[in-house]
């Protein structure tokens, strides 16, 4: 299963944030940026521990914002990026901030 987070275009940067389970059964947040003449992939991989600090993370954010968190990180993830609640430059900030630790991978192709 994977659930688009967000899909937008800025100029000519097409940004694409989804979420899956990975095969060793944790959580992954994968992000694909693509520029004028360069790609730029990156993925949050989260063990079980931090997925559950995640999820009540959000939850707590969603509902101070107004918006009822399901519980399920999916939807609670989608609902976030979806209402502007988290953005690609709020979203390691959000991390930090909750003491949430994850497994960070990247890269270029230009």
């Amino acid at each position: 299963m994977s659930v688009t987070l967000y899909s937008g275009r800025d100029g000519d940067l097409q940004r694409v944030l989804t979420s899956y389970r990975h095969s060793s059964g944790n959580l992954c947040v994968y992000g694909q940026d693509l520029g004028k003449g360069y790609e730029y992939e990156y993925a949050f991989t989260f063990s079980e521990a931090d997925e559950s600090k995640l999820t009540a993370a959000l939850a707590e954010a969603l509902n101070a914002e107004g918006s009822a968190a399901t519980g399920s990180i999916f939807n609670d993830l989608q609902t976030a990026f979806r209402t502007g609640m988290l953005d690609s430059a709020a979203w390691t900030d959000f991390l930090k901030d909750h003491g949430i630790e994850c497994e960070f991978w990247s890269r270029w192709d230009d």
